[in-house]
């Protein structure tokens, strides 16, 4: 008996199917690539309208640009490398599942190393990019406000109308506007910005390792339950 639609096999016959446990990756990573398919296309269209509707100022930073770029371009590959890999192993794997043939048939296992790369560009790597992006995105759009209230030192030679330029001294014929003092708005609302960002993504990061970790326990754990059911399935056998 194999599991229906859903994935679903009742405990009457789970140790009766010899391929439950293939049948339950297959779902499992039927399961991420569709998760995989979804978050990356949703974040590279996020990244590449941004980068495309963006008006940059000709006062940006180089530097900051510059890592802006670096930022935008990683996180636009990585998330089409995931699609990429989620697109081709995806229709595989549910033609497998709809027609309910043998599981074999499916490449989820041969695959495996694939399904998991995808897994870790969409849910971990991408992510995280994402989170730089926002941090990087405000500091593209807000540090240029500080150059625009500023106003430049400048001297200017004045030439009395007489043009006789002997009576007067040089410090008589030049005069200068002073520099004001530059606002900060700009760069205190792209550091509150990041200071958020940053906080934000080391959560993002405590989550993930704590989910991993949570995640080998419990299969851990099932394992061995799974081994002790065995046993005394063997040990009842035996008996009779």
């Amino acid at each position: 008996m194999l599991p229906d639609q859903g994935g679903n096999v009742s405990s009457t016959t789970a140790f009766m199917s010899p391929n439950l446990i293939a049948w339950r990756q297959l779902y499992l990573n039927k399961a991420k690539l569709k998760a995989v398919s979804r978050t990356s296309a949703l974040l590279s269209g996020f990244a590449m309208i941004g980068m495309v509707e963006i008006n940059l100022d000709k006062e940006v930073d180089g530097t900051i640009l510059m890592f802006y770029a670096i930022n935008t371009t990683l996180l636009i590959a990585v998330h089409l490398l995931a699609l990429m890999i989620s697109t081709c192993i995806l229709p595989n794997i549910e033609s497998v599942s709809a027609t309910m043939s043998s599981v074999k048939d499916s490449p989820h296992q041969s695959m495996n190393v694939h399904i998991q790369m995808a897994w870790a560009f969409s849910t971990v790597l991408g992510i995280l990019l994402f989170f730089f992006e926002v941090a990087l995105l405000c500091w593209v759009k807000l540090q240029p406000l500080d150059r625009r209230d500023c106003f430049y030192s400048t001297t200017m030679s004045i030439t009395p109308l007489n043009l006789d330029t002997s009576s007067y001294s040089p410090s008589e014929m030049t005069t200068s506007i002073k520099t004001t003092n530059c606002g900060h708005k700009g760069r205190n609302a792209a550091i509150a910005s990041t200071c958020i960002v940053v906080p934000a993504a080391i959560a993002f990061l405590w989550f993930a390792c704590h989910f991993y970790r949570r995640l080998a326990d419990h299969k851990f754990d099932r394992t061995n339950r799974n081994m002790v059911e065995l046993e005394n399935i063997h040990s009842g056998l035996q008996d009779v």
